[in-house]
């Protein structure tokens, strides 16, 4: 069988202190092996590729940083590959890729490339790979604020047929804040009557280094919890969007509750952003709460519903 060489196509993103516009900050500093070069050691790019009918998608996709959370102002390092795991030539474009970098609280994209006008033929087996280097500053040069950051890579992959596959590679960074987080277990135990006579119980909120989990159960005035573990199943999901501040600050999306019905109605929330030492409240607001039975009918109850949790 005919050994190609592995090789990787690595574009340096640098943002740097160049004082130039947007899209002159992103450098792109290609560089390939020579396929000749001696000195390098022959692998079989064919080697584990999936047998059988061939993959829907083409590429298999991996990504990683070299940190789980980097302090404010350090350089991002983000490691990106895709290896062709068709048994064709597939034709990745446009070189460099497509990438945006956005503010999860209100999706608001704060630096962006939109690719180059190149492309590149992978044979089977054979891997593109990408390092992007970030100084986190936005397309005006601003030192962005810590919290999560999501990095989405854009391209599309043409198959021998001309057949064309759009991908899409969503990855999550993480900025400290220089006080770092407070990392600790607050049991709070806060409930509300709602005027049907339901209750809700703000449980406890789980801080850590990497995030904040918010846990409150709901028991509903004609709650008849489920008899079996087969019933379970034919709850839910609930739809139970909710929103927090700190200290009276801005406010934040807490996305949309987990849900598992037991004695009570278990919702959990996870929050975008590790909380800050020194931070002395959370505001929690649940903006509604919505789920069907077994049965199909439907429960809903309009918020808001507020706790004031003291984190002391």
């Amino acid at each position: 069988m005919k050994l190609t060489l592995y090789f990787g196509l690595f574009f340096i993103l640098l943002f740097g202190t160049c004082q130039c516009g947007p899209a002159e900050r992103f450098v792109p500093s290609p560089s390939l092996p020579d396929r000749e070069d001696s000195s390098q050691t022959p692998t079989n790019p064919l080697r584990n590729l999936p047998s059988g009918p061939a993959p829907i998608h083409p590429l298999e996709m991996n990504d990683s940083t070299s940190k789980p959370w980097y302090s404010p102002g350090e350089i991002v390092e983000i490691k990106l590959s895709w290896r062709n795991i068709a048994h064709e030539t597939i034709t990745v474009y446009p070189i460099p890729l497509t990438i945006k970098i956005r503010h999860p609280h209100d999706d608001s994209i704060i630096w962006s490339y939109e690719g180059g006008s190149d492309e590149r033929n992978l044979e089977p087996g054979e891997i593109l790979s990408q390092v992007l280097t970030w100084d986190q500053r936005d397309n005006n040069g601003r030192v962005i604020e810590p919290g999560y950051y999501h990095v989405d890579v854009e391209y599309s992959a043409k198959r021998e047929s001309g057949m064309v596959h759009h991908g899409y590679q969503p990855l999550k960074i993480l900025i400290q804040s220089p006080q770092g987080a407070i990392e600790q277990t607050f049991i709070i135990e806060q409930a509300q009557t709602l005027d049907d006579g339901s209750e809700l119980i703000f449980k406890e909120i789980v801080l850590s280094s990497s995030g904040a989990i918010v846990y409150v159960n709901m028991i509903p005035a004609d709650y008849t919890p489920p008899k079996s573990d087969e019933e379970r199943v034919f709850w839910g999901p609930v739809t139970s969007p909710a929103h927090y501040k700190l200290d009276g600050g801005p406010l934040k999306s807490a996305e949309n509750a987990d849900s598992s019905f037991y004695d009570s109605i278990e919702l959990e929330w996870g929050l975008v952003d590790p909380v800050s030492k020194g931070t002395k409240s959370l505001t929690f607001v649940i903006d509604s709460i919505e789920y069907f039975d077994s049965l199909g009918k439907e429960h809903e109850w309009q918020g808001p519903f507020e706790f004031q949790i003291p984190l002391k």
